[in-house]
């Protein structure tokens, strides 16, 4: 369980990132968003208990875009200072995140 901490939009620097996310997290804990690859700048929410692999900035190079993604409660919140550190203001102070991310970079 990852209570303390939040991730405010960014593009992961690597080549390549897996994330896994548990089901079981409320709908008011922080989760893990992704900015539609499409350019109308909807943000998804992939499902619980899906495993997701996409590229990272290390990829663009030969044609790859990188995601841009977040895990907060609301994706269009405002920016959190520390979020690596720090909860997301929105967020319980418990039963948050249930995620975890491999980055794999060059």
């Amino acid at each position: 369980n990852y209570d303390h901490g939040c991730l405010n939009t960014h593009r992961d620097r690597g080549v390549l990132t897996v994330v896994y996310g548990a089901p079981g997290s409320t709908a008011s804990a922080t989760r893990l968003w992704l900015r539609s690859p499409d350019g109308d700048g909807r943000w998804l929410a992939p499902a619980p208990g899906e495993l997701l692999l996409w590229a990272g900035e290390g990829l663009e190079p030969i044609g790859a875009e990188a995601i841009e993604h977040c895990v907060r409660v609301d994706p269009r919140g405002p920016y959190v200072e520390y979020s690596h550190s720090r909860r997301d203001p929105e967020a319980p102070p418990q039963g948050n995140r249930r995620s975890v991310a491999f980055v794999l970079d060059e």
